[in-house]
C-alpha cells in the first residue's frame, strides 16, 4: 500500500514538472509577441480603427458634427464620382504626380547611378548627394542664416554685396 502512495506522489510530481516545462516552453514562444502587444494595440488604435471607422461612416449620412444620421449605402460614392469638383481634384492630383513626383524619382535615381560611377571628382558629387540626409533641417537653417548674415556672412563677403538695412531685420 505504501509503495503505491510513493508511486502516486512521483506520478503527480512528474506531471506537475511536465506542466511547468510546457508553460515555460509556451512562454518562450509567446514572449516576443507579449513584448510587441503594446505596439500592436497602439498601432491598431491610431491606424486601423480610424481606417475602418471611416469606411463605415462613408456609407452613412452624417450631421455637421460627424455623427451618423442614417444609412445611405453607396449614395455618397455615387455623388462623389458624379461631382465635377472630384474630377478636377483627380486631374490636379494626377498632374502633380506626373510633373513633380516622377521627375523627382527619376532625378534621384540618376544621381544614385551617377554616385556609383568611378569618375574624377566623384567624392564631391557623393558628398553633395549625401549631405541633405546627414544634416538636419534646423542645422542647415542656422548655417544658411549665418552665411547670409550682413556682417559676418561668407556669401555677402564673396559677392561684395551690402544688404539693405530693412532686410537685416529679417535675419535677426
Amino acid at each position: 500500500m505504501q509503495g503505491s502512495t510513493v508511486t502516486d506522489k512521483r506520478a503527480v510530481k512528474a506531471k506537475s514538472h511536465k506542466q511547468t516545462v510546457n508553460i515555460k516552453r509556451l512562454f518562450k514562444h509567446l514572449e516576443p509577441y507579449i513584448y510587441l502587444l503594446p505596439a500592436f494595440l497602439i498601432f491598431f488604435l491610431f491606424v486601423y480603427y480610424p481606417f475602418f471607422k471611416t469606411i463605415v461612416t462613408s456609407f452613412q449620412l452624417t450631421n455637421i458634427a460627424g455623427k451618423a444620421v442614417e444609412f445611405v449605402g453607396l449614395k455618397n460614392y455615387k455623388e462623389l464620382f458624379l461631382s465635377p469638383e472630384f474630377h478636377n481634384s483627380l486631374l490636379v492630383t494626377v498632374t502633380f504626380v506626373v510633373l513633380m513626383c516622377v521627375p523627382a524619382i527619376l532625378g534621384g535615381l540618376g544621381l544614385a547611378l551617377l554616385a556609383q560611377q568611378k569618375l574624377k571628382g566623384i567624392g564631391a558629387i557623393r558628398m553633395m548627394y549625401a549631405m541633405p540626409m546627414a544634416v538636419s533641417t534646423s542645422c542647415a537653417a542656422v548655417i544658411w542664416t549665418m552665411m547670409y548674415h550682413p556682417s559676418i556672412g561668407v556669401v555677402n563677403y564673396i559677392l561684395g554685396k551690402e544688404i539693405p538695412c530693412h532686410l537685416t531685420l529679417l535675419l535677426r
